[in-house]
């Protein structure tokens, strides 16, 4: 599929705030489309602290783990766009 969106995500990940369910899922998302060996990757969120983090680099001490897992992550051969 070309420019669909295909899914959503519900997964239990026990208590953690607004900010830390959303960079997960980011998170999660990646890893699954890594896994099947996709090439380019949209992930778009309404949480633009996250992104600002996620894309220039660590700036807070909050979920420094979390945001360099998905860094690491997107440096992987292929196109990762997070929006």
């Amino acid at each position: 599929m070309h420019g669909e969106w295909l899914w959503g995500i519900e997964e239990k990940i026990g208590r953690c705030s607004v900010e830390q369910c959303e960079l997960w899922a980011i998170y999660d998302r990646l890893q699954f489309a890594w896994d099947l060996k996709w090439k380019e990757v949209i992930i778009e969120t309404d949480y633009a602290t996250d992104v600002n983090d996620i894309l220039g680099g660590l700036k807070r001490y909050t979920n420094r783990d979390l945001i360099s897992r998905i860094q690491e992550l997107s440096k992987h051969d292929w196109q990762v766009v997070i929006k």
